[in-house]
């Protein structure tokens, strides 16, 4: 399979930030098989251990998977160390307290992502930044709504 990040030679690491999530898990996969190395951030490296053994253990193997974990994004300088050495980060991790209020909430996405370009800025190897969200920063489901997504949503 070609790269899809053609000026990333495979074989570089490129660390994607909740990488054992839906939406990060995929792109975490998507890189391993275009020959990517990935370290992937994570909140709590236990909990992660049982999504490794699943889906990511010949990777982690063959030392094309690592996980760092950074269990608080929103405090500066919080990806400096899981960033040392990647070519690329893909920020695809976000802040899951659901609290209604938008006063607690916003502030510290704001601050998680801050934190993460901060030290995308500091590190001269990472030449190339990606920073995604989720249908959650546009639409919260209210009260019992049940919302599906799949490949037609």
């Amino acid at each position: 399979m070609s790269s899809p990040i053609s000026d990333i030679p495979a074989g570089l690491w490129v660390l994607v930030t909740c990488a054992l999530g839906f939406l990060a898990g995929y792109v975490t996969r998507q890189l391993l098989e275009c020959g990517h190395k990935v370290r992937g951030k994570v909140r709590d490296q236990a909990k992660a251990s049982r999504l490794i053994e699943d889906h990511f253990q010949s990777y982690t193997n063959s030392g094309h998977f690592e996980l760092a974990t950074v269990p608080d994004l929103a405090v500066s300088g919080a990806f400096d160390e899981a960033a040392k050495g990647v070519s690329a980060i893909a920020h695809i991790a976000s802040m899951l307290d659901f609290d209604p209020n938008p006063n607690k909430v916003i502030p510290q996405t704001v601050a998680g992502a801050k934190s993460i370009m901060e030290t995308a800025e500091k590190d001269l190897l990472s030449r190339k930044f990606v920073f995604t969200s989720s249908t959650v920063a546009a639409i919260f489901p209210a009260g019992d709504t049940k919302v599906y997504v799949d490949r037609a949503s």
